[in-house]
């Protein structure tokens, strides 16, 4: 069986891009700890969404926030610079919200030099702004 879960923060801003077919990609890195003390180990899993997931994911998800992914374990590589280069990644079948970061600014706010920010952001520093019904992915 080929299940992957776990949760972290996510290590930046994910970066959606469309394909030519018009299809959402948004690709993000997870920084997973384990152990803790002197034993604690942080582990960084590059995390790939489609769809409206990776549009909701691109839209509202910020640096250091934490959330909880499900998916599947996916290996495969390509050609550049004629070297073949591998990868593993893990392919986001489920993905939940979680905390931001203290003082976390809205996506909208840290693209408008985050002039003024918005009172819902103000009183819940740490809730995710809410998605518009049709944004949301299922």
């Amino acid at each position: 069986m080929n299940h992957w879960c776990g949760s972290g923060r996510l290590t930046k801003d994910p970066e959606p891009r469309y394909l030519q077919d018009g299809r959402c990609v948004c690709r993000m890195t997870l920084a997973v700890d384990d152990g803790y003390g002197d034993k604690r180990k942080t582990y960084f899993l590059q995390l790939v969404t489609w769809g409206k997931t990776a549009e909701v994911c691109g839209n509202n998800l910020i640096k250091g926030q934490q959330v909880t992914v499900e998916g599947k374990i996916v290996s495969d590589k390509y050609e550049k610079d004629g070297q073949t280069k591998y990868f593993t990644e893990i392919s986001v079948a489920r993905i939940e919200f979680g905390m931001r970061p203290k003082n976390a600014q809205p996506r909208e706010a840290q693209a408008h030099g985050a002039q003024e920010e918005s009172s819902h952001a103000a009183s819940l520093p740490y809730e995710a702004p809410p998605v518009p019904d049709e944004e949301v992915p299922f």
